[in-house]
């Protein structure tokens, strides 16, 4: 027979209001707890100053559209500049998710971007979106992803020494962000090395994984959306391997702190790497930007933490693997949500990109030689005179030809001059070809008598071969 409760144990938990409400504010992240503050605090701003009521919760919907209408519009920033278009959706949503929230004993059932009272001001919503991409405040910077030329230079340069208690970290940290594919800033100081295990695959391969969920800007209540097993980092078995630096570097811990993250010692032949004193929240969030990592490396430009998280999905997304497995081990939603990362064009492909493009101007450049207004003295026109087939006879002095009384002929023409020629008349009998005194006969026995070119104007070119034989 069961055995009867005791009367002073209770099965369920009793909450007071503070509690409640506590639970209530934890089931979102603290930044967007950060964002929806902000939010409204700009738009009391624009009430005060327009000197309506502030408290714009107890306003009906159609006056609040009013409102909102035009704060669309006239939002500015404390300067007076224009808020980019990032912000002012930001924003909107903050104010959204404020007056979804309960108030009191009352939720009020109101959505400022899809209910129908509100239709005009989001027409003013969307119109201002377009004057700020007018404004060249449209875009939204992604992070970028690290070029292969500076992940080699990451490896060689010696910021990732793993003889020394810093450069052992900086690997550790950089190679878990990127095969776990973690977000740039979330939760580094809570990590414990209780987050990760070693595992062994049926081949024998081992691999560090995280064993243990935590919440996430994104893995609220979604027990589907778990870290737990999400990425892993396999061994290679060769020099330099993620799996062996990362028990290294767990072994080196300071056995007195519980973060995964430790204040690194300083002193030469330490018997512990790391001191009894977490990383700083703050010096973890920059550990990839300019006062670590980057800077320390001499990279080619100065990446941040999340920069390793979309190194990592571009780089899969290169190999082939599908959005799906992609979104297995980066936690995001919707694969559509790959698109800031996925079919990002390489700095060096966009330079062979330019190069082909240069390559075929000067190819064009190339095979027109001088340009036409450069080729020839534009004072004067180029003709042929045939008045007389008799050409005096003429000795070579210089790369300039003179007749019998010194008078300076034509210049010498170019493989390109001639080809201009057949351009412009289209292709003649071989004896044209012969103009070029660099390389014809001047023998004055010749079938085709003539005086040498003149070279003037080349935009009017006339030349006369009637009597060409």
């Amino acid at each position: 027979m069961a055995a009867v409760m005791d009367a002073t144990r209770r099965r369920f938990a009793d909450l007071d209001s503070d509690n409640y409400e506590q639970l209530l504010n934890n089931k979102d992240s603290e930044n967007t707890h950060k964002a929806t503050k902000i939010s409204v605090s700009v738009f009391k701003d624009y009430l005060r100053e327009k000197n309506l009521n502030t408290e714009f919760e107890q306003l009906d919907k159609l006056d609040l559209a009013n409102i909102l209408r035009k704060f669309y519009l006239e939002v500015r920033k404390v300067d007076g500049d224009f808020y980019k278009r990032a912000s002012l959706l930001a924003i909107r949503q903050g104010l959204n998710r404020h007056l979804k929230k309960p108030e009191g004993q009352e939720v009020r059932v109101i959505d400022i971007t899809k209910d129908v009272e509100f239709s005009e001001a989001n027409i003013a919503f969307k119109a201002a979106l377009v004057q700020l991409k007018t404004l060249g405040k449209g875009d939204t910077t992604h992070k970028c992803p690290i070029s292969q030329e500076d992940i080699n230079q990451l490896y060689k340069s010696g910021v990732f020494d793993e003889n020394t208690p810093q450069g052992l970290q900086y690997k550790v940290f950089f190679e878990l962000m990127l095969f776990i594919c973690r977000r740039g800033r979330e939760n580094l100081r809570e990590l414990t090395p209780d987050h990760f295990e070693i595992g062994q695959d049926n081949n024998g391969r081992r691999y560090v994984y995280q064993s243990r969920d935590e919440l996430t800007k994104k893995t609220r209540e979604n027990n589907p959306d778990s870290r737990v097993d999400a990425g892993r980092m396999y061994s290679t078995g060769e020099l330099g391997c993620p799996v062996n630096s990362y028990e290294k570097y767990v072994s080196k811990l300071n056995p007195k702190c519980s973060a995964l993250f430790q204040t690194p010692v300083t002193s030469e032949a330490p018997k512990l790497w790391y001191k009894n004193i977490p990383v700083g929240q703050k010096t973890l969030g920059q550990m990839m930007s300019t006062i670590n990592i980057s800077k320390r490396a001499e990279l080619s430009r100065i990446y941040t933490n999340h920069c390793i998280r979309a190194t990592a999905i571009t780089i899969l997304d290169r190999k082939g693997f599908s959005a799906h497995d992609i979104c297995s081990i980066s936690g995001h939603h919707n694969e559509a949500s790959l698109g800031s990362y996925t079919g990002l064009v390489t700095g060096k492909r966009k330079r062979e990109l330019s190069d082909a493009l240069i390559s075929s101007i000067t190819h064009s450049r190339d095979k027109a030689g001088v340009s036409r207004d450069e080729c020839v003295d534009p004072e004067v026109d180029l003709h042929v005179d045939q008045s007389s087939h008799q050409q005096p006879q003429k000795t070579r002095t210089s790369e300039c030809e003179y007749d019998e009384q010194g008078q300076e002929d034509s210049p010498i023409l170019s493989d390109s001059q001639v080809a201009l020629i057949d351009d412009i008349i289209g292709p003649q009998p071989e004896q044209i070809h012969n103009i070029n005194m660099a390389s014809a006969s001047r023998n004055t026995t010749t079938s085709m008598q003539m005086h040498p070119l003149v070279f003037n104007n080349c935009t009017n070119i006339t030349i006369n071969y009637n009597n060409f034989q």
